[in-house]
């Protein structure tokens, strides 16, 4: 994809690029010589030089007929697959956007909520006794609590063998479950409380949409450890002989599989965060709605831009290699006209 065939002395070529001559585009000459960093081509009856970037081989079969090609001349035609890359991506976007008008402006829709959406500013006073409420939530029960746990789990733990549990061990896994049970209630406690005072904010307000945005960005860093390491195991124990990119594509595909997945979980976890706000449902389903709106569009403009960075350092490396190769052609005929 990223090579073209060598050009030598005695090929057949095309001509193409050139801007300054370009009626000299779409010809075919002849290959009379190489000095420099220029061919001499014989063209229209005339000798011209061309660099090697302006010639294409014409493929030719054993008859020596040129063979037939499917890709289209015209001036001003090249190979560099880089060429107006992002006139032909921004096209296709724009044309994509217009067929799916619906679903292009729910994407804009969810940007602008992701970016912009921060909440309303609640009143004063339901500020006040949001905070007042927050500092007289009693936590003295749960920590008592947990600490009656740790201490009878620990016993339990310490007295049950690898296969059996039986006499005092019994015993103490029961006081267990009966700690841990407590444990339970006095978080629900705890959590009646906090949704008290949570209620004179409401859902939509700048401490509910924090929290949303909170719990989201915890998600989302965990979708992306997760792919940090799938894609350093897999370069750990990757095949000598795998190609970069299919390497490429594997990271892509573990990125793809985090942030997907933190979305999915993220989603789930909102409804919690919405019920403490004790939000109707009419409430919550909008909340929930515009929710998944904006982060759907975000993990979306977010893989865009991880594909388009991973297709572009494929393209780069190409382009390089394309060069080196096309360098040592050029010294190895350097060497052979001296030689000759």
């Amino acid at each position: 994809f990223f090579f073209e065939q060598m050009v030598v002395i005695g090929d057949h070529v095309e001509i193409h690029g050139i801007r300054s001559q370009a009626a000299y585009n779409g010809l075919i000459g002849i290959v009379e010589n190489f000095q420099g960093e220029r061919f001499q081509v014989r063209v229209s009856g005339e000798t011209k030089s061309f660099k090697e970037e302006n010639l294409r081989v014409v493929p030719r079969d054993g008859r020596g007929r040129e063979v037939m090609r499917t890709q289209a001349r015209g001036a001003g035609d090249d190979d560099n697959p880089m060429k107006d890359l992002g006139k032909v991506m921004l096209t296709g976007a724009a044309n994509v956007a217009k067929r799916n008008w619906k679903i292009s402006s729910t994407w804009v829709l969810g940007l602008l909520l992701a970016t912009f959406a921060t909440g309303f500013t609640v009143s004063q006073a339901d500020a006040e006794e949001y905070h007042r409420l927050m500092e007289n939530v009693n936590t003295e029960a749960l920590e008592q609590a947990e600490g009656q746990m740790r201490s009878v789990c620990n016993r339990y733990h310490n007295s049950r063998g690898f296969f059996s549990c039986s006499g005092a061990c019994a015993e103490f896994r029961r006081q267990c479950e009966v700690a841990q049970q407590s444990v339970y209630t006095a978080e629900r406690e705890v959590d009646a409380q906090i949704s008290e005072a949570k209620k004179h904010v409401g859902i939509f307000s700048t401490y509910g949409v924090s929290e949303a945005r909170q719990l989201f960005w915890k998600r989302f860093g965990q979708g992306k450890d997760f792919a940090k390491e799938q894609s350093f195991w897999s370069m750990l124990f990757m095949h000598r002989d795998e190609g970069l990119a299919s390497f490429v594509f594997r990271v892509l595909l573990f990125f793809t599989i985090g942030v997907v997945s933190a979305a999915v979980t993220f989603l789930w976890s909102l409804w919690g965060v919405v019920s403490s706000y004790q939000a109707g449902s009419v409430q919550g389903l909008l909340f929930m709605g515009l929710a998944a709106i904006a982060v759907c569009a975000f993990i979306a403009t977010w893989l865009i831009g991880l594909y388009l960075a991973g297709a572009g350092g494929l393209v780069c490396v190409g382009m390089t290699t394309r060069q080196l190769h096309l360098g040592e052609g050029q010294q190895r005929r350097r060497q052979h006209v001296r030689n000759y």
